[in-house]
């Protein structure tokens, strides 16, 4: 079953929505609005999301919006390999894109 694997800056980018979301409105908006977010990345390693390319940030970098969110993904022989998840409101050419995957972890 294809599958997604987040990089860690894609989990840094979780660990600072789930925060921003217990501060702004509660644990139960939190964990609701990640797990929304992850069943979409699931979505996306299925192949039931189609981003548009965003080579102008990264090479073989795809973008999909998901509800206030952009997630930015790779595709890969196991799925999605998901390299950011930023605000919607957020420049993508301010921050990086480097992802800590080994080619052999392919």
């Amino acid at each position: 079953m294809p599958s997604f694997r987040a990089s860690a800056l894609a989990r840094s980018d979780i660990r600072e929505i789930g925060a921003y979301t217990i501060h702004r409105w509660d644990e139960a908006q939190a964990g609701k609005y990640l797990g929304e977010l992850e069943a979409f990345c699931q979505q996306l390693a299925e192949g039931h999301g189609v981003g548009r390319a965003c080579d102008d940030v990264s090479p073989g970098l795809f973008r999909v919006d998901c509800a206030s969110h952009v997630v930015f993904y790779r595709s890969k022989p196991y799925g999605v390999r998901i390299v950011r998840i930023l605000h919607k409101r957020q420049l993508p050419t301010l921050h990086s894109f480097e992802d800590d995957e080994l080619d052999e972890d392919e």
